[in-house]
């Protein structure tokens, strides 16, 4: 995924000027996250390049999708990819503070799927970048305001899907129920064959007074084997997104 430019089946994403630039965590969620029915609205929080709202449009045509960037210079990059996108009319591109705008935003609109890649660092060194530290470091959205947002928005059935480091796994379920919501389902995500999990994919409802549950058995996806080849069942989630003859090179 070298370059300033991503290829993927049936449109390119550029990066220049995004603080947090396309990776595997950010295609991984989208392909679990993805829904079999279309939703009502779909909110892509933190949207950087608009890889995960491009990637639900191209699944519904139909979705109106909200993609939230807090960072100027991140969403003009998503306003230049969205010129030449052929579902362009089913994104809305806010820029600004989540926090800040949902309220207003949602006042009578129903929102039934909020898909975060948030960032994942409470703290760290400062950059030359203020694009990347916005991407990286959770002062700028933190999950417990993710979790508050969430639980005001989503109806019953609706879900939020996220991606974040595996480690932070207990204190996301004691983080979410304080606020509403229980954890539906989860998977670790393994980087090498043998190695610990790096990633938790989650996904989040309504608690409806159900008591909250910690994680004991997970299903696993493993990216890598030993040798460094991509797994099979990685290539498979994969497959329906990157073109065909660059699908060895993701």
């Amino acid at each position: 995924m070298g370059g300033n430019t991503f290829h993927f089946q049936g449109f390119s994403l550029s990066q220049e000027g995004c603080g947090m630039r396309i990776s595997t965590d950010g295609i991984l969620l989208a392909a679990w996250a993805m829904p079999s029915v279309c939703p009502a609205r779909a909110i892509d929080l933190g949207a950087g390049t608009g890889l995960i709202a491009f990637l639900l449009a191209k699944r519904f045509p139909s979705l109106p999708i909200d993609a939230f960037e807090i960072d100027p210079p991140s969403a003009s990059c998503l306003r230049r990819n969205l010129e030449n996108y052929p579902y362009m009319h089913s994104i809305r591109v806010i820029e600004g503070d989540f926090v800040t705008l949902y309220p207003k935003c949602y006042a009578t609109s129903v929102v039934d799927l909020i898909v975060c890649n948030p960032p994942y660092y409470s703290e760290g060194p400062a950059t030359r970048h203020p694009s990347r530290e916005l991407a990286r470091y959770s002062r700028s959205l933190a999950t417990s305001e993710i979790f508050e947002s969430a639980a005001y928005l989503l109806p019953p059935e609706g879900k939020l899907a996220m991606i974040t480091p595996y480690d932070q796994r207990n204190k996301l379920i004691t983080e979410a129920y304080s606020r509403g919501l229980r954890l539906s389902r989860a998977m670790a995500v393994v980087t090498i064959e043998g190695k610990a999990p790096k990633r938790l994919l989650s996904e989040w409802v309504p608690t409806c007074d159900v008591p909250p549950v910690t994680i004991s058995q997970l299903d696993t996806l493993t990216i890598r084997n030993r040798d460094n080849s991509y797994t099979d069942e990685y290539a498979s989630y994969v497959a329906p997104y990157y073109l065909k003859e660059r699908k060895k090179e993701c």
